[in-house]
């Protein structure tokens, strides 16, 4: 009988351990919204990175936007921006936001191509 009593004890505490662990694991992603526009005179792949990986659109032409959702795992955990220029050079830009939204552009030269945090319009 302390048999049975044993291993329906280690059966419930097994299971208020998982129980307990489960509220943790289901927490909301936090989701930020890139929007990035490419206002310099050059074609470039512009990426929007979180700490799990990036999303990346090729060839945004001159004056046309690039829009991406990342979930970082706290308003203080950094993102990262990059443009890669057609035949030129590359950039980041890395921030950290608590907001819904962040923008950005670029500019500069198809050699030394920027990238600068912007306000929403």
């Amino acid at each position: 009988m302390s048999n049975s009593i044993q291993r329906a004890l280690a059966l419930a505490l097994a299971l208020g351990a998982v129980v307990t662990a489960a509220p943790t694991a289901s927490a909301a992603k936090l989701k930020v919204e890139l929007e990035v526009t490419n206002k310099a005179k050059y074609t470039a792949s512009i990426c929007g990175l979180d700490w799990l990986g990036g999303y990346c659109t090729y060839s945004v032409k001159p004056g046309k936007t690039a829009g991406f959702t990342v979930e970082p795992r706290s308003a203080d955990d950094r993102i990262e921006i990059r443009v890669v220029v057609d035949k030129g050079g590359s950039e980041y830009f890395h921030t950290s936001t608590g907001k819904a939204k962040a923008c950005f552009e670029t500019r500069g030269t198809a050699k030394a191509p920027t990238v600068t945090q912007v306000d929403c319009a």
